[in-house]
């Protein structure tokens, strides 16, 4: 295993500990649950694909592509609960439409799990790895990817041009993260391996270490409580 799969192995660790702890700050709060989550899931995400670059037969490297995604999926779902949730809500959404939002990454999941939806296919030849990107099936997957995160966005947005309070310094910070963290990562993982150039997508769990200065900011920046 080398110093590359070790350091995205350690990186998602700290995630998941860190979703862990946010978690333990606030049991009962929305926005600590879905950031929670959004933490597991991306640490999850993350050593599936260090599974994948460790892998050293077909068997193995094709449940590392399975977990990878399965994972993926996630994330985005998260974020846009977080966004709508973090620090309150400035509207609210109807019953149906939260329903609709949670249900979609579900149903693209059971597609993936059933082999429905592919995604991706992937296999080592003399030990190197090759991997090609079922097109119309990825495509699928990036929407979904971009449209919850730019979802997530413009509800950030909303409430930085809304919020006049101590809350506004805390939501430009995680909107400048957020970007930060999720443009590279689409560009690495989700349009580059659209073009099938998977060159930099296993760089993409190093910026998940963008969380960290999210959540050292948010959590131990002092506000009064709500």
């Amino acid at each position: 295993m080398d110093i590359k799969t070790i350091s995205i192995l350690i990186i998602a660790f700290l995630n998941i500990f860190l979703g862990i702890w946010v978690y333990k700050r606030n049991r009962e709060n929305l926005a600590n649950i879905n950031y929670a989550l959004l933490c597991i899931s991306g640490g999850l995400w993350a050593i599936a694909i260090a599974f994948i670059y460790f892998a050293d037969n077909n068997q193995l490297l094709h449940y590392a592509i399975k977990f990878t995604y399965f994972f993926a999926f996630f994330p985005p779902l998260f974020y846009l609960l977080f966004a709508y949730y973090y620090p309150y809500k400035l509207w609210s959404y109807s019953s149906k439409l939260l329903k609709i939002i949670i249900i979609t990454p579900i149903v693209l999941e059971v597609l993936f799990v059933s082999d429905l939806l592919k995604i991706q296919e992937a296999i080592l030849i003399n030990g190197i790895l090759k991997q090609q990107v079922i097109f119309n099936d990825f495509l699928i997957f990036a929407i979904y990817f971009f449209g919850y995160i730019i979802w997530g966005l413009v509800i950030l947005f909303k409430k930085l041009n809304h919020d006049i309070g101590i809350y506004k310094i805390r939501v430009k910070y995680l909107v400048i993260a957020t970007i930060t963290t999720f443009i590279i990562i689409g560009i690495t993982s989700i349009i580059l391996p659209l073009l099938n150039n998977f060159d930099y997508d296993n760089l993409s769990p190093f910026f998940i270490l963008i969380h960290f200065i999210v959540a050292g900011y948010l959590l131990f920046y002092k506000v009064k409580n709500n």
